[in-house]
């Protein structure tokens, strides 16, 4: 509270004496060498009390637009809970996931999914694990395993197909491509943190080649599993790669 009183007493030192704060927080001269400053007179606090009550007045107006700002985009989120997460910017629970894009209805921005991953590896704490994962569903490397969502709950979400990731149990996969998945997913972690710990170019060229091959076979043998009732695409990796491939889709063994 002291530095709150401090900072408005650099701008106004009349603002402080005038209980913008409440309560006794500005000493009265010969209080000691901790005054913060002297205390106005009968005249001057007469002086200033009809700003004062403007400034009250004006500080009602804003919080009342604040709860009225807060409350508009509860309409527009209805039915859009369970795919509603919280803006990395504004950090409301506004920002509704679309797929390729997120579209925060409170600030009216927009980010890409990988802007989106970006915001939960740089949150995540350096003593833990990271919070991306790899979505079973889609393939995607775009997995924040703790969203908080605008159900209430938190829970691993996936922002490229939008929703909680289906299971790597309810999918008819081999126990063999799932711990391959797993385990391409943690080496992508383990050569980014790699990559952003010694930032010397060119260091894991070869590294990143061989996860993008990988992942291209994964999503190969992926959609061969499936089969052609579902399409596999795989878009490569956001942090490596050929930079000539957009996408690739599968459904069976056909490539699409």
């Amino acid at each position: 509270m002291l530095d709150e009183v401090l900072a408005v007493a650099a701008v106004d030192p009349h603002l402080a004496h005038a209980g913008v704060f409440g309560g006794d927080l500005v000493q009265e001269p010969g209080a000691g060498d901790d005054v913060l400053l002297p205390g106005p007179g009968r005249d001057e606090a007469n002086a200033i009390g009809a700003d004062m009550v403007c400034v009250r007045d004006r500080l009602t107006r804003v919080r009342a637009f604040i709860t009225q700002r807060l409350r508009r985009p509860r309409g527009d989120l209805q039915g859009r809970e369970e795919r509603t997460v919280r803006c990395p910017h504004c950090e409301q629970l506004a920002m509704v996931a679309e797929g390729e894009t997120n579209r925060c209805l409170f600030r009216g921005a927009v980010d890409t999914t990988q802007e989106m991953m970006v915001y939960a590896y740089l949150g995540t704490p350096e003593d833990e694990g990271s919070l991306i994962g790899i979505c079973p569903t889609c393939t995607q490397h775009t997995v924040v395993y703790d969203t908080e969502l605008a159900t209430g709950d938190r829970m691993p979400f996936c922002f490229s197909c939008p929703g909680p990731p289906s299971t790597a149990d309810a999918l008819p996969l081999p126990d063999d491509l799932v711990s391959g998945l797993y385990k391409w997913a943690e080496d992508i972690d383990t050569t980014l943190n790699l990559d952003l710990r010694d930032r010397e170019d060119g260091k894991y060229d070869a590294e990143w080649e061989r996860l993008f091959q990988d992942g291209r076979d994964l999503a190969r043998r992926l959609a061969h599993e499936l089969g052609p009732a579902r399409t596999v695409t795989y878009k490569g990796l956001a942090h490596g790669g050929l930079a000539a491939l957009t996408s690739v889709a599968w459904r069976g063994d056909r490539q699409m």
